[in-house]
């Protein structure tokens, strides 16, 4: 079995109805956190115990992916447990302050396996060090963009993938080329190009989410907006 359940789709803040980025994936018997933003721990722990975690990836360390770091590190201290994280350079020095969590740095085009599960990382277009991760797995690939503009890695990661989770933020009017996140029409575009069942995630926490949707689907029907719940690659 692998899936992967959406914890939490919001850029920037969480709000009433939605966390931050948080996506827990299901190999099995491994579970893997990928990104842990505001109000992911909560929306974790009403699923299943946290410390049965066999690792987490952090893809960045902007709030809204990893400010729940926090009250993870204090819940795993009740439990005497300790986690492994993979993430970034910067994660050395922004995981000190939490003893619970043993720092695995990753760098662009790195893979590791746990359990049989394959994470190769890549460097997306992002203001700060980012990476996204392609993971495989029963012979299923899942690609998460983390946040990003337009990227060859990301397009080489989306090759052959079963389903993908991008990056959402903007709608055709908002986007700018410079900026740090991808739009609708790119999103969908890559999902496009690669014929990719595509999960349109770190969504605007205000607005309309739907204008996005029907932006996309302008272009394809293969995406949609992400919910709340959990997607199946194989049973």
């Amino acid at each position: 079995m692998f899936s992967v359940t959406c914890l939490g789709r919001n850029g920037l803040y969480p709000t009433v109805k939605s966390p931050t980025s948080g996506y827990l994936v299901e190999c099995d018997d491994t579970k893997i956190l990928i990104d842990v933003g505001s109000g992911v721990f909560a929306s974790l722990l009403d699923i299943m115990p946290p410390e049965d975690l066999t690792a987490v990836i952090v893809s960045h360390f902007h709030g809204d992916h990893s400010s729940d770091l926090c009250v993870f590190n204090y819940y795993l201290a009740t439990k005497n447990k300790k986690l492994r994280v993979y993430a970034p350079e910067p994660g050395k020095e922004a995981l000190k302050p939490f003893p619970t969590f043993t720092f695995e740095e990753m760098n662009d085009g790195e893979s590791v396996a746990i359990d049989g599960v394959v994470i190769k990382f890549f460097r997306t277009a992002h203001p700060v060090p980012c990476l996204g991760v392609r993971v495989t797995y029963d012979g299923k690939t899942l690609v998460y963009s983390a946040d990003t503009n337009v990227s060859e890695n990301l397009g080489r990661a989306m090759a052959g993938a079963d389903l993908a989770i991008l990056d959402c933020a903007f709608s055709k009017d908002d986007y700018k080329p410079n900026g740090p996140h991808l739009s609708s029409i790119l999103c969908a575009e890559y999902a496009k190009k690669y014929n990719v069942k595509t999960l349109l995630s770190h969504l605007p926490p205000q607005g309309d989410i739907n204008k996005i949707l029907c932006e996309a689907a302008q272009v394809t029907p293969l995406c949609e907006l992400i919910e709340l719940k959990k997607y199946h690659l194989s049973k």
